[in-house]
């Protein structure tokens, strides 16, 4: 088992997610180091390469951050978005690597704080995965 931080990449979409994450360091809220957003114009833009990319590139975790539903900005990028999601945690499930390390998470506000809760808990979720993978080698 790695003592390492799990490297976390989050999809985020440049309206609701975004403005949160970016509230949060308005506001001084810190939330674990190791989480890298990426900024999209919208989560209906990502594609499951894209999710998948972020895996073979050393990712321990994904999480796609889109808008509330019914508040997506582009009608319903926020709806086919998950479609790819549930898609790539298919594909990831037969590679071998747990579903729960991709998460998807809509956000129909921008509050700091609810954001950098929302990342401690999926590192959190992350590092539990590693403890369960560790215990069954």
């Amino acid at each position: 088992m790695s003592n390492t931080e799990p490297e976390i990449i989050v999809f985020a979409c440049s309206w609701h997610p975004y403005t949160a994450a970016d509230n949060a360091g308005v506001e001084r809220i810190q939330y674990q180091p190791n989480v890298k957003i990426v900024k999209v114009n919208c989560t209906g833009n990502l594609t499951t390469g894209h999710i998948l990319r972020a895996f073979s590139s050393g990712a321990e975790g994904v999480l796609v951050a889109g808008c509330g539903i019914g508040e997506c900005h582009y009608i319903r990028g926020n709806e086919s978005c998950r479609e790819v999601v549930e898609e790539a945690k298919e594909i990831l499930q037969v590679s071998g690597i747990d579903k729960e390390r991709l998460s998807l998470e809509l956000f129909s506000d921008v509050d700091g704080s609810k954001f950098a809760s929302l990342m401690d808990s999926f590192v959190d979720k992350v590092k539990s995965l590693r403890k369960v993978e560790a215990r069954i080698r």
